[in-house]
């Protein structure tokens, strides 16, 4: 073949071969740099994923958080992690994350792994120490310079001495209705445990001034049953009477300022374990001591309202009663202590005044609140619900079936509230629409949460008060536009 016909024949070859080549806009994307975890693997602790780079510009990423084994190999994908933050629970310890993020363009992918994270590890606190037995059924004795517990039966004051409870309504000493609208203030039940300090930033008189500047009238106090006890290891800077002081100095300093607190037992653990998040149920060692001492620092105060715990995964039965019906600890099997207890226990050490009882399914479900409602010879109890967007109950409609019948027998407050369970959007519209149904129905709010977080559920961006993004400001403008 003369060579400038091969010549021609080669470049109509290299002509086809490019024509077969798909452009630049129609190739998937490919990566250049992995994306990477940032932050600690550390139970209660949010790490965050980078996209990474990538070439041919993707214009979509979606995210999948990976739970793998303790060498990071057997990944399987996590229900529901499908954020740039991942929340890291309780059941991922002892093993390492990846995230893996997909990149978009029209129809065409590419995904690619992060490393994998080191070992998921507990809080860091001080060693574990195992106490004696003690009172009242717990494992350990009343922690020094705590309120001794009593024997249920010693008569509670009556109730009408300072807010109480009347048919649906929650009443001041003077008769008048009180509507909680509020926030709450996290950190005093994981920072002790931790070992950092007892409050997860300031907390001092322009600290609550700032939340009383968004026309709050109330505050949710959350406490650590470890911390409270000055137990398994707490340092005693943080726990012990130290916590319980600043504690109560702090809801002095929120009723200095006009405003009423919830207090609320959130983070437990049986045994000698430390309480490093909030399991199942309360536990039949420690809590009841804790309800015990509850009652007795606060039963002369007019402006607090008690709650046993926070949020429960037990069924309702379990919850009521307690015993060995479901609970674990980092996956072992406890005895829980019920709401029943909680109201005994709390009547019999001097508590006259409202006892709020969380319903089940992280408190998002209040369709057996009613049937499985403690027996309370003062008829002093409040029922609460915590509600996000994506909850299994997360909207109006549901809040009109399930919540409107508690509401109209009992006092009801949505103890927790926020744009989304998982913080996956900075908006407002779910957190309007739960603020303006409970308006309507006379139920309270306590919004989550008054933090400096960075996260979209994060209310201020400044601890004077500026409220952080879209959700900040719509809390702040709805507070203020009640009386």
């Amino acid at each position: 073949m003369p060579a400038r016909i091969r010549t021609a024949t080669l470049l109509a070859l290299l002509a086809l071969a490019a024509a077969a080549q798909p452009s630049a806009a129609a190739q998937r994307p490919a990566s250049v740099r992995a994306p990477r975890i940032s932050g600690k693997a550390v139970v209660g602790q949010t790490l965050s994923a980078s996209r990474g780079t990538w070439s041919r510009h993707p214009t979509r990423f979606a995210y999948a958080w990976l739970r793998c084994d303790s060498k990071g190999g057997a990944c399987r994908t996590i229900a529901g992690a499908t954020h740039a933050r991942h929340h890291v629970r309780a059941s991922e310890l002892g093993r390492r994350l990846r995230v893996r993020v997909r990149a978009r363009r029209g129809r065409l992918s590419a995904a690619r792994r992060s490393a994998p994270t080191g070992r998921v590890a507990r809080p860091p606190a001080a060693g574990t120490t195992t106490q004696p037995p003690g009172a009242n059924g717990s494992s350990a004795p009343p922690a020094e310079g705590a309120p001794s517990p009593s024997s249920p039966g010693s008569s509670p004051p009556a109730p009408g001495a300072g807010m109480h409870v009347s048919g649906n309504k929650l009443l001041n000493a003077a008769g008048d209705q009180v509507l909680f609208h509020g926030v709450n203030v996290s950190g005093t039940e994981y920072a002790c445990i931790q070992g950092y300090g007892i409050f997860d930033g300031s907390s001092d008189d322009a600290a609550v001034a700032a939340i009383r500047s968004w026309n709050s009238n109330t505050v949710r106090v959350l406490l650590n049953e470890d911390c409270w006890l000055g137990i398994n290891g707490v340092k005693a800077a943080y726990g012990g009477a130290n916590y319980r002081q600043a504690i109560i100095d702090f809801v002095k300093r929120i009723e200095a300022h006009g405003m009423y607190a919830e207090i609320s037992l959130m983070w437990g653990a049986p045994g000698s374990q430390q309480a490093t998040y909030q399991p199942a149920a309360p536990d039949a060692d420690h809590s009841p001591t804790v309800w015990a001492q509850m009652a007795q620092t606060w039963k002369d105060d007019p402006k607090v309202v008690l709650a046993p715990w926070g949020e429960t995964t037990v069924d309702a039965n379990c919850f009521l009663n307690g015993g060995n019906c479901g609970a674990d600890f980092n996956g072992t099997p406890y005895t829980s202590a019920g709401m029943q207890q909680a109201v005994d226990v709390m009547r019999g050490n001097g508590w006259g005044g409202p006892i709020v009882i969380p319903g089940i399914d992280y408190a998002n479900n209040l369709t057996q609140w009613l049937s499985h409602k403690p027996n309370d010879p003062l008829n002093q109890l409040m029922a609460e619900a915590h509600i996000y967007g994506k909850n299994t109950c997360g909207t109006a409609a549901c809040m009109d079936s399930q919540y409107g019948p508690v509401a109209a027998q009992v006092p009801l407050i949505l103890g927790e509230f926020g744009e989304t369970y998982d913080d996956s959007s900075c908006g407002a519209t779910n957190a309007n629409a739960f603020m303006n149904w409970s308006d309507a129905h006379d139920v309270g709010y306590e919004a989550w949460t008054w933090n400096t977080w960075g996260t979209c559920g994060s209310l201020i961006s400044n601890e004077d008060g500026t409220p952080k993004g879209t959700y900040g400001n719509a809390i702040k403008t709805h507070l203020l536009s009640r009386p």
